[in-house]
């Protein structure tokens, strides 16, 4: 056995970086950098980081005492709220990916604001613990994640944040990546909170043989150490927030989520888009697809093989020209506002599926 351990430990480094994280990169950043500056949005002027006890639902106020006073959080891990401008037209409830945070929203939930709705982006459990910096390297704080013995928190969290949501206006709920599993949770079980939901390149399982090989490993070895490439501590010093490191047990976490979620969509009524990307590094398309058949109203498109996993980030793989950011912003305000579901132009890549419109 001791030579088994030994020859898997040995072995799974590489494995590992197969993984590529959910809300994390799923390619290398380019060689050469772009001439300017690539542009990245700031965190959002008119967003509350401390509760308002006064006005604030009381699920809200317990999120933030606990994800902030109790775990102090990273600057973009921070939980926020964005008050509507004008008119209230409704609510919009944001779920952000494994190893990212709150701040994949920073572009996106203005202008949701700016159309008139609240905006509730709250941090994962176990998420953003702040990073201690030692000999010039930073050491993340993953030990709080959720586990394959606790990855129900991730559903527990989800039922908690759905009490955000008012009975007024339209009520929407969106995800990426792991955050996408945890949004169809809330959406199974409290179906009586949204009125509509976007599931961003779902983590519903994980790409295969990764998946087979996570379940045992992650048993055996189950605090044996993972991390990202060095490109993940160049996006680090250029801002974004998250993890780089973490352990098996909570990739598997991980996974249990996405699985236990799957087999229970049919329960969700109400419409759903789900977005994801050829060739996904990451997340199984075939999960999403099974998804798709599962939901009684939905669409589903890819967006075409060099969309980012992440979507919405401009902080993963900053280099990328980002060519599917401001169509997947329209169409997701059009969706959210409307109940349009997104535009296509062909069929994709893989899978019989279409392919969202980017250009």
């Amino acid at each position: 056995m001791p030579l088994i351990i030994k020859y898997l430990k040995k072995t799974w480094q590489g494995l590992c970086l197969s993984l590529v994280a959910c809300g994390l990169i799923a390619t290398p950043l380019r060689a050469e950098p772009l001439k300017a500056k690539p542009w990245k949005p700031p965190v959002p002027p008119q967003a509350r980081f401390a509760p308002d006890f006064e006005q604030d639902p009381a699920a809200w106020i317990q999120h933030l005492i606990q994800s902030d006073f109790y775990y102090p959080l990273q600057t973009a891990c921070k939980p926020f709220y964005l008050p509507p401008q004008g008119t209230r037209k409704g609510t919009v409830l944001l779920f952000h990916g494994y190893s990212a945070c709150p701040q994949q929203f920073w572009e996106l939930a203005p202008q949701l604001a700016a159309r008139g709705f609240a905006v509730y982006v709250p941090v994962l459990p176990g998420h953003g613990r702040r990073s201690r910096q030692e000999a010039e390297k930073w050491i993340d704080e993953p030990s709080d994640l959720p586990t394959e013995a606790s990855w129900r928190r991730y559903e527990e969290y989800a039922a908690q944040i759905a009490q955000v949501m008012p009975k007024e206006g339209l009520r929407a709920v969106m995800g990426l990546s792991l955050g996408g599993a945890v949004a169809a949770s809330a959406l199974i079980q409290a179906p009586e909170q949204f009125d509509r939901g976007i599931l961003g390149a779902p983590l519903l399982d994980i790409n295969p043989p990764s998946n087979y090989f996570l379940p045992p490993l992650s048993a055996l070895i189950p605090e044996y150490p993972a991390k990202w490439d060095d490109s993940c501590e160049v996006e680090r010093a250029g801002g974004r927030g998250g993890y780089c490191q973490f352990r098996l047990r909570a990739l598997r976490g991980m996974q249990r989520l996405g699985q236990e979620t799957l087999v229970r969509l049919n329960e969700v009524k109400i419409p759903i888009q789900i977005v994801g990307v050829e060739k996904d590094g990451t997340a199984s398309n075939t999960a999403q697809k099974e998804a798709a058949e599962r939901l009684p109203q939905n669409q589903i498109c890819l967006f075409e093989k060099g969309a980012n996993h992440s979507l919405l980030s401009r902080f993963d793989s900053p280099f990328e020209d980002k060519f599917w950011i401001t169509p997947l912003n329209t169409m997701t305000l059009n969706f959210i506002e409307k109940g349009n579901y997104f535009e296509t132009d062909g069929p994709a890549a893989e899978l019989g599926l279409m392919r969202c419109k980017a250009r």
